[in-house]
């Protein structure tokens, strides 16, 4: 595992303006409700392994939806980040920017920070405290958390009560953890035709292998392009009783050029190199990152999204590490119904599942069942589309 013991202190990018001036991000103005309590960006900003950021209270409860509640006549605003490791980290940029109703900002920076130790061994709490010399008017506020110059996190919160009659959501009880149950994947292969616009274009072929507590899943794409013949081989290694991730190894081969991409798990540590082709050739950069306990490798989702319990209405939320672009995100699945559905592998009873990643929808098509298989899988917007032809 990582050593997350990193020395030197935190330098903190701050502005001790308290005027409002158009805000830099997220500048829109806000509705008319505080929102869910936080939406997470990027949770693995600048390397930081992020937990959860929360407003005038001790970080806790991060499943938490309901967007808090500060009195009328706050003056006083603490943001509150919690963060993997034992030491703040090094030489890493945080900032915050406070926005109200009309997309103005309120505070930004911070005229006091402190790390403390956090509810749980191996983490640490920034708090960061702007001015407190003017009272926050009644209304919602949102507050963006940049480490590095990324945005990681938006929380929301509203003062003087409700916003508009918004009150928070119900809880609801299918709103879910992922959690994962990799002993109902099977050994075997499956054949998935590359459509767009009606025309096959390429065929991706997935064997899935289990030895000695290892799962193994491969991955073979062939794709005809107008420019030429794309192919790329990946393959995923976890553990059959986790998932825990182990390796993630994917090449491409275009034109001649092969970027590689590959990482090794090591418990919250990810260490490894992308490489990716531009005007220069082939570049390469290393990754060394933070990741939560659970975090699945993102080129694993869609065989470990079959190990889910799917019925109408779940959602679940997981977290996913992609090598590609060496961060962290979180992932929501919603299973919005039930259908038949017709591919070359035949008409099947199916879960017609949705997956938010990385801020884009994927539709899926889950045959229903004790071992459930993907037959069809639909970027929202894109022409492409998967069939499955076959599976052995």
């Amino acid at each position: 595992m990582r050593s997350t013991a990193v020395i030197a202190s935190v330098i903190l990018i701050c502005s001790t303006s308290t005027g409002r001036t158009e805000a830099q991000q997220g500048g829109e103005p806000l509705p008319g409700s505080a929102g869910p309590r936080v939406e997470f960006l990027n949770k693995n900003a600048g390397g930081v392994a992020l937990l959860d950021v929360a407003v005038n209270a001790r970080v806790s409860q991060p499943s938490e939806t309901g967007a808090p509640i500060l009195l009328t006549g706050t003056t006083a605003v603490c943001i509150a980040i919690r963060v993997r490791g034992r030491r703040p980290p090094a030489g890493k940029e945080f900032t915050i920017a406070i926005v109200n109703r009309d997309g103005l900002v309120e505070r930004e920076g911070a005229s006091m920070s402190l790390w403390r130790g956090g509810e749980q061994p191996g983490e640490l709490t920034l708090n960061m405290c702007p001015p407190s010399d003017q009272v926050y008017p009644d209304g919602p506020y949102k507050c963006t958390v940049t480490i590095d110059g990324v945005a990681a996190a938006v929380l929301h919160w509203s003062v003087g009560g409700p916003v508009e009659a918004q009150a928070p959501a119900p809880p609801n009880d299918k709103n879910r953890p992922a959690e994962f149950r990799p002993e109902r994947l099977t050994a075997g292969s499956s054949t998935f035709l590359m459509i767009i616009e009606g025309s096959e274009t390429g065929r991706v072929t997935t064997t899935t292998s289990i030895e000695d507590g290892v799962v193994t899943v491969s991955s073979d794409v062939q794709v005809s392009m107008p420019t030429g013949k794309l192919t790329q081989q990946s393959e995923i290694k976890f553990t059959a009783d986790g998932p825990e991730m182990i390796s993630s190894v994917s090449t491409t081969d275009f034109g001649g050029i092969r970027p590689v991409t590959s990482v090794t798990y090591d418990g919250n540590r990810v260490v490894g190199q992308r490489q990716a082709t531009g005007p220069g050739g082939v570049t390469t950069t290393p990754i060394d990152a933070m990741i939560e306990s659970g975090t699945i490798d993102a080129g694993a989702a869609s065989v470990i999204i079959t190990t889910l319990t799917l019925e109408e209405g779940v959602t679940y939320t997981f977290d996913a590490f992609n090598p590609a672009t060496g961060m962290t995100s979180n992932f929501v699945l919603r299973v919005t119904g039930r259908e038949e559905v017709t591919v070359p592998a035949g008409t099947i009873d199916a879960w017609m599942v949705e997956l938010e990643v990385f801020g884009k929808v994927i539709e899926y098509r889950v045959s229903v069942g004790d071992t459930p298989t993907i037959l069809k899988i639909a970027p929202v917007g894109s022409p492409l589309e998967m069939q499955l032809v076959d599976q052995s």
